[in-house]
């Protein structure tokens, strides 16, 4: 009997919840709708509720109507560092921070003045400041100084938001903190492609 009312109590709940279900609806945006690319690598979503989506091509801001899209530059250094975007990241400060897999790191402050809204971090063989690699796979706000990068041959890259230089992991001492890094990666080649808490 107990059996018979349970069953009968648990039909009514699954009736219930069939009637008052909500149907889904899908749209597909392509880059007839203003996207950069339909070859979309992320997707991130800022603390406003905007939706980034990084592609081969670009970067795109997403609104709920309408694109905007961020491409590279080489001409123009307030722009992306490159197009082909493999992270984004929207920090405490509200900062955006872009790792490209073709060009190294872009910071974009909205906020700031229209002609200084961007910095590149770019790597550059004749100086030993520039961040090791332009191919950057991951990217983690690791605390209010420090933003960590995921990225090829060097796995562990450390950017100061403020002094804007970079440390790396030490990776043989197994030790993942900026307090631990050194100047210069001197490890054997190593990748991190994705970094979660």
């Amino acid at each position: 009997m107990k059996l018979s009312r349970v069953l009968g109590l648990l039909a009514c709940f699954i009736f219930a919840l069939s009637a008052h279900a909500q149907h889904l609806y899908f749209e597909t945006l392509t880059t007839r709708n203003g996207l950069s690319s339909n070859d979309i690598t992320c997707v991130y979503e800022d603390h406003n509720g905007f939706l980034w989506v990084g592609t081969r091509d670009g970067l795109n801001k997403f609104d709920g109507r309408v694109f905007k899209s961020f491409r590279a530059d080489p001409a123009d250094s307030n722009s992306l560092s490159g197009n082909n975007i493999s992270a984004i990241m929207q920090d405490k400060q509200g900062i955006f921070w872009i790792a490209t897999r073709d060009g190294g790191l872009t910071r974009y402050d909205e906020n700031a003045p229209e002609k200084k809204q961007f910095r590149q971090f770019r790597f550059n063989p004749k100086d030993p400041h520039t961040i090791a690699t332009n191919q950057l796979f991951c990217l983690e706000d690791w605390n209010d100084d420090y933003v960590l990068i995921g990225a090829e041959t060097s796995p562990g890259i450390f950017i100061n938001k403020k002094t804007f230089q970079f440390s790396y992991w030490n990776f043989p001492d197994g030790k993942l903190a900026p307090q631990y890094a050194v100047p210069k990666y001197t490890g054997k080649y190593n990748w991190i492609q994705w970094i979660s808490e």
